[in-house]
């Protein structure tokens, strides 16, 4: 009786921390290896129960293997990531990480693009970006389709964060207002809901006036004319 109350418990347990992390409420960058360990307490418990056990356990595994993947902005697993020291911020989504063996890995934040320095918000943008990493202990995980770190003029491109954060530094600035969202880039669709957000409540570069509101990328095609 008491081994089956304690399956009973396990899978229940799996249940409840499946159906909160595919509904966002929980909010902890360990959050997926919970389910994980969760699942393997009720699996451990299933080898000495019975069929009908069994049965309840297969089908909640099938349920985990269907539900989304938290995107990349939310609960990280940082297990494999470059860590370091943000050690320079070069404008609002561009900063160099010193790590064990690179004095100077230059980054580029993935999926955002801030107003360059000359433009109007350029040097605000800046600030924020440097309040959020510089000085601070900053992980940098791959935004490449394949796992792998896409590089653009000899920047790595990445999703950035500080241990222990919720969000990555990417949503941090979008949220706030400090940079523009990379429509034709983008895989994280919770990055445009985070700009609409931001615009309707005028944060940030969007409590300018439209006519200053002009996108990074229009910037420098004028500029280049």
């Amino acid at each position: 009786m008491g081994v089956k109350l304690w399956i009973a418990g396990a899978l229940i347990a799996g249940m409840g921390v499946i159906g909160a992390n595919a509904a966002g409420h929980l909010q902890h960058p360990q959050l997926n290896k919970i389910t994980d360990q969760v699942l393997a307490l009720a699996q451990e418990g299933l080898e000495k129960a019975g069929p009908a056990e069994q049965w309840i356990g297969k089908g909640i595994r099938q349920v985990s293997a269907w539900l989304p993947k938290p995107p990349p902005g939310q609960n990280p697993d940082l297990t494999g990531s470059i860590c370091g020291t943000a050690a320079a911020v070069l404008d609002g989504d561009t900063f160099t990480l010193r790590t064990s063996t690179r004095p100077a890995l230059r980054v580029r934040l993935a999926q955002i693009d801030a107003p360059e320095k000359s433009q109007p918000y350029g040097v605000t943008s800046g600030e924020a970006l440097a309040s959020l990493v510089e000085a601070r202990e900053t992980c940098i995980k791959p935004a490449g389709a394949d796992g792998q770190y896409e590089t653009s003029y000899g920047r790595y491109i990445a999703w950035v964060w500080r241990p222990g954060d919720a969000k990555s530094v990417n949503h941090q600035l979008v949220e706030g207002g400090h940079a523009h969202v990379v429509e034709r880039f983008l895989t994280d669709k919770s990055l445009a809901g985070l700009q609409q957000d931001a615009q309707r409540a005028q944060r940030g570069l969007w409590a300018l006036p439209e006519s200053e509101r002009i996108s990074p990328y229009a910037w420098r095609q004028n500029a280049a004319k």
